[in-house]
């Protein structure tokens, strides 16, 4: 063989070892566990931050990602509802982003002093609310970032949950965390509250939750849906604060015996017999009318109507992978787009997310999405 032609060997060799190469690191799994996933509103796109402090764009229609940042703050991640902004936060300088998925560019830079644990900014981006590690919530009152309220006791940690926070409108705000401690106390930031950011008042509070609690406003606007740690969920008319449904235990809660016990309408639908967990993690709308919940460490989402007591259906999201549903702290690790019917949730073991879709003429759940 001349020189020549081990020379023009070599370079062949070589050009398709990169080309092999190229191909692996584009395809192989990047990042960590998933602790945030924002839907945006249609469900074409969802935003995640993981453990390993990547921050990723999903286009779930074409089914491929986009590494934003290696430097993000796992718990940063943000679909502005109703607009097609997304945001993060950089952790090393504490600046959050807030950028235009159509057009790539960068609309606003939010210069924070602090890591946040959970934000979320309305669609007009006139207000703002984060929570740090303190369990203090902070919102925009013109352009400075002042305490709305602060944390119980200013506790550091945030006990293994983070605050949720669910924009009604512009300038409305539902936030959750840890149950109630004091029902008089309107400032407990732990409790379930909506606030008027204007004026930075509550507008109504929602008692009745304990521990590690998680709540959110139905896509019409006309209810408030919880759930805890404590196997409570709870279903409120956000304007007048009055408790519509009870549920303990995945079963309708009719009534306290004077010992204290639970009595409960056992005549519902069975859950699955691998099915053992009552303690709720989330709760997610998956269409205007129905809601799911997901359980501490379970594979099922149990689905409800909003005004119903009674579970409709269990339904399997599946174990291999197995959904993020293994701790407290990642409770926000799955979102949904309701008028889309997309759901999406990290993996418990590992990087990626899985992507499904729910039918509501047969209200089932289909896995059309496992990023590998």
């Amino acid at each position: 063989m001349t020189r020549n032609k081990i020379i023009s060997s070599l370079v062949l060799v070589s050009f398709i070892v990169i080309i092999v190469a190229l191909v692996i690191l584009n395809t192989r799994q990047v990042g960590g566990e998933i602790m945030m996933t924002s839907l945006s509103s249609d469900g074409h796109y969802a935003i995640t931050t993981d453990d390993k402090d990547y921050a990723i764009l999903w286009d779930l229609k074409k089914h491929t990602k986009k590494i934003l940042s290696r430097d993000a703050d796992a718990y940063s991640a943000y679909w502005i509802k109703g607009a097609s902004y997304y945001m993060w936060q950089n952790w090393k300088t504490k600046h959050d982003y807030i950028t235009d998925a159509v057009s790539g560019k960068n609309r606003q830079t939010l210069f924070l002093k602090f890591i946040v644990f959970g934000q979320a900014m309305s669609a007009d981006l006139q207000y703002f609310a984060a929570s740090d590690k303190h369990w203090n919530i902070l919102s925009n009152s013109g352009d400075d970032l002042k305490f709305l309220v602060t944390g119980y006791n200013n506790s550091p940690g945030f006990y293994n949950k983070l605050i949720n926070f669910t924009f009604l409108g512009n300038d409305k705000l539902l936030t959750s965390g840890f149950g109630d401690y004091d029902s008089t106390d309107l400032k407990n930031s732990v409790g379930i509250n909506l606030w008027d950011l204007k004026t930075r008042k509550p507008i109504q509070r929602f008692l009745g939750n304990q521990v590690q609690t998680f709540a959110t406003i139905s896509p019409d606007g006309k209810y408030v849906v919880s759930g805890d740690n404590n196997f409570r969920q709870f279903v409120w008319d956000l304007k007048t604060g009055n408790k519509i449904v009870s549920v303990f235990g995945g079963q309708p809660w009719t009534g306290t015996t004077k010992s204290g016990n639970f009595l409960t309408d056992k005549n519902v639908v069975s859950p699955p017999s691998d099915d053992y967990s009552s303690a709720v993690l989330t709760v997610e709308y998956i269409d205007n009318n129905h809601y799911l919940v997901f359980n501490h460490n379970e594979h099922y989402a149990t689905l409800y109507q909003t005004l119903n007591p009674k579970p409709l259906k269990y339904l399997d999201l599946g174990n291999a992978p197995y959904p993020s549903t293994d701790a407290l702290e990642r409770d926000q690790s799955i979102d949904s787009s309701p008028s889309a019917h997309i759901l999406v949730t990290g993996k418990r073991d590992g990087p990626g997310i899985m992507v499904y879709h729910y039918n509501p003429k047969t209200q089932t759940l289909k896995k059309i999405w496992d990023s590998q």
